[in-house]
């Protein structure tokens, strides 16, 4: 008996341990589905939001109106979804939003079945208005030139970049089939040889191309990677363009002149300062001007005195010094200055370190710092134009010399024991004192606020000063280059994605 019953009762247990795991089973899949729905929808949202981050750069390009370097979209559309663009946690307006100084803060959002993704990264914006008019600029109370050392601005120039044309272009023309006839009506392609050139080239900007019969302007309409789209603006038989010919770019060129005179309407006014003096380069002539104002917004300066008409195209000169400093120049030695001085009341500088920092940089330091980040290590190199920050008492010497080309920003001091021997090129900024010493070559510009030692103060026991000397007499010290400094000031995005700033949220 108790055999024949145990087992139905085995049967009866299996089957309700069967029914349970079956039971379980389903609930669990059932939930599998679910969740596998809603990662599906999670997953598919993800894509298009890190589609618009990555399609980014190009749209803000395309976008992009002729008075500004770029635009953010207020949306993104990819295979009928949609992602939408915050700048720094605010919504982009239905007509896009313009792209401005210093580094941006962009947010993607996308949905798809009732899911949700958000995407942020940091990217640099338009690059910076590098307010100076000084190879060395200083707000303390001495600048100390001795050694073998030379600083060299570069008076007023002749308002192309680079400076040496035609001895040295910012590219040359490539025309594999021959020689080009210049249409002297409507437009015509041209490609450059070295396509990084055309970066530096804006839209509705004018170029210099050196012919047979000297120097033309072009107005340039349309760019596509290394082809322009030019206008010839002054009409003359027989203009015949070489191949290999060289190419520069009219930094400051002029649209327009207003009525009265006392206005010029420039391509661009970025890098130029309110005071400062220019020349309008007319052939042989070349009338002088004062900078009473800088519109950035109309793109317009106005003038102390009066003008003729001047030609669309014409360049603008600004007058680039060696110095200028709040304080006083002191040259011992054989140290040299070339390119003029502007000192105490005539230096052009803000009065404060806060003011200069906005002017070089279009933001204040607190966003500059939050932005970029301190480098806890660097070993002297800054690579293909990088910007790196570094705080406290910084030296650079033996294997750590400055070399490369960028942006080196030091909240703190600063000593430059020599530098590589190539040296180095770009904007060195020092909130506190800048030392430089030794066979150290600097291509591109200084600027020191001082005075971050606490004796270092007016009235204090330590002489607040800039210091340079050195030796080797090689080439100069510092020589302030305009076609470095464009790279970093000209108004075109420079949209590189800041390291370590992407996440999901």
């Amino acid at each position: 008996m108790r055999k024949g019953i145990a087992t139905p009762i085995v049967l009866i247990v299996l089957l309700v341990v069967f029914s349970g795991l079956l039971a379980a089973t389903s609930y669990m899949a059932l939930g599998a589905l679910k969740g596998s729905a809603v990662e599906r929808g999670t997953y598919q949202a993800f894509l298009v939001a890190e589609s618009a981050l990555d399609a980014f750069p190009v749209l803000a390009e395309a976008n992009a109106q002729p008075n500004e370097c770029g635009r953010v979209p207020q949306k993104y559309v990819w295979n009928s979804l949609t992602a939408i663009y915050y700048v720094n946690d605010e919504a982009v307006p239905n007509d896009g939003q313009p792209i401005l100084y210093g580094p941006l803060r962009l947010r993607a959002e996308a949905e798809y079945a009732n899911a949700k993704a958000r995407v942020e990264r940091a990217f640099r914006g338009c690059n910076f208005p590098i307010k100076i008019n000084a190879a060395v600029s200083s707000l303390q109370q001495q600048v100390k030139i001795s050694g073998d050392v030379e600083i060299v601005g570069e008076g007023f120039g002749n308002g192309l970049l680079p400076r040496a044309f035609p001895e040295e272009g910012l590219s040359t023309v490539s025309l594999p089939n021959g020689n080009l006839t210049v249409p002297q009506q409507g437009t015509f392609e041209l490609a450059l040889s070295d396509p990084t050139a055309t970066q530096l080239i804006p839209l509705e900007g004018y170029i210099q191309i050196l012919t047979g019969s000297g120097p033309k302007t072009y107005k340039v309409k349309g760019k596509r990677g290394n082809t322009l789209t030019l206008e010839l603006i002054h009409v003359s038989d027989g203009d015949i363009i070489e191949n290999g010919a060289k190419v520069a770019l009219v930094e400051y060129g002029v649209r327009s002149l207003s009525t009265d005179g006392k206005t010029l309407h420039l391509t661009t006014v970025v890098g130029l300062v309110q005071g400062q003096k220019a020349k309008i380069i007319l052939g042989n002539e070349a009338p002088e001007v004062t900078i009473s104002n800088v519109d950035t917004q109309n793109k317009t300066i106005s003038i102390e005195e009066t003008l003729p008409s001047i030609p669309e195209g014409t360049p603008l000169a600004p007058q680039i010094v060696a110095v200028d400093t709040k304080g006083s120049i002191k040259v011992d030695g054989k140290a040299q200055v070339s390119g003029g001085t502007l000192t105490g009341s005539d230096s052009l500088l803000p009065s404060t370190g806060d003011e200069l920092f906005m002017r070089v940089f279009g933001v204040s330091k607190t966003t500059f710092q939050n932005y970029y980040g301190i480098t806890k290590s660097f070993n002297g190199t800054l690579n293909n134009g990088e910007i790196k920050v570094l705080q406290g008492e910084v030296h650079l010497s033996g294997n750590d010399s400055l070399c490369g080309e960028g942006i080196l920003v030091v909240f703190g001091n600063l000593t430059v024991n020599g530098t590589c021997r190539s040296g180095f090129k770009g904007l060195i900024y020092v909130t506190g004192d800048y030392n430089q010493q030794g066979n150290a070559v600097i291509r591109g510009a200084i600027i020191a606020e001082g005075q971050v030692n606490s004796n270092c103060t007016q009235g204090g026991n330590q002489e607040c000063r800039t210091d340079i000397t050195g030796t080797g007499q090689e080439e100069p010290k510092v020589f302030y280059d305009p076609l470095v400094l464009a790279k970093f000031r000209s108004e075109s995005l420079n949209l590189t994605p800041l390291s370590g700033t992407w996440r999901r949220l």
